[in-house]
């Protein structure tokens, strides 16, 4: 992992092209393409969504607000 710099959306209502600047963990993996960290995530306990962007998987930290957020278990 690796942390980056990112944008967050702010939503697609009023401001749709609004952006925040925010950090990333970068999550890569070298047996698994971008999109299959990314199911892997929503497939543990609780889901975690991310996001593909430019060939990596990335988990923005915009809305972590403690470190227990970031704690999941997978199958």
């Amino acid at each position: 992992m690796t942390l980056v710099d990112s944008e967050a959306e702010v939503g697609s209502g009023a401001a749709p092209t609004a952006t925040l600047l925010s950090r990333a963990l970068a999550v890569e993996h070298p047996d698994l393409s971008p999109d299959d960290v990314a199911v892997r995530f929503r497939q543990a306990t609780p889901p975690v969504i991310g996001r593909v962007h430019r060939g990596r998987f990335l988990l923005d930290l915009r809305g972590v607000f403690s470190p227990d957020d970031l704690a999941v278990t997978f199958a």
